[in-house]
């Protein structure tokens, strides 16, 4: 009941989100590693990737549909990457390097199709769920503890319960301020669109 009761406040904390988030926008947390580090798993080097304010983002996001913008949330062990043209649902060139070794959660929101969450270890996709999916036999004690089938008036939404769910399994804690308006690496990653 504990536990429980700790997962409904991370869910209600990212819920209570002022920020818009719309349809359309990718978020990603990538467990005990550093910004060079992730960067380097994706074949970059971390020189290439600048540091970038929210409004330099915005124009880069606008103008390249592959571009990333990852960082490192204060006081973490792992990064979290948010873009505002979602990821592509099965982006293998991106969870496979960056959860090898690891785990990576990916949220991926859509204007015309179903939140996708994707849940990533050493390389492998070991989960994926859309937010109108029933549980079945892989599904994970933590996507119960999120409430993912809770489908009551009223409930969490599907990205609500994908973000505290990146956050139990990463252990990536990011804040709305942080992952909005702090500045962050841009990234360009060939193949990230279909």
């Amino acid at each position: 009941m504990r536990r429980q009761a700790e997962v409904d406040a991370l869910v209600a904390r990212y819920d209570n989100w002022d920020t818009y988030c719309g349809e359309g926008e990718g978020f990603a947390f990538v467990a005990d590693v550093d910004e060079d580090e992730a960067i380097g798993r994706l074949g970059l080097d971390p020189a290439s990737c600048p540091l970038l304010d929210e409004d330099e983002y915005e124009i880069w996001s606008e103008a390249d549909g592959d571009a990333l913008w990852l960082g490192q949330p204060p006081g973490g062990t792992g990064v979290a990457l948010f873009t505002m043209i979602s990821f592509y649902p099965g982006s293998d060139h991106l969870w496979c390097p960056l959860s090898s070794p690891g785990s990576a959660v990916c949220i991926s929101t859509n204007m015309v199709a179903p939140t996708t969450v994707e849940v990533w270890r050493d390389g492998t996709c070991i989960r994926d769920f859309q937010s109108v999916s029933d549980p079945d036999n892989d599904t994970l004690a933590e996507e119960w503890l999120c409430r993912f089938y809770d489908r009551s008036e009223g409930s969490a939404s599907t990205l609500t319960r994908g973000l505290a769910l990146g956050t139990l399994l990463t252990g990536v804690d990011i804040d709305e301020d942080w992952l909005f308006h702090a500045p962050k690496r841009l990234l360009i990653v060939p193949g990230n669109t279909p």
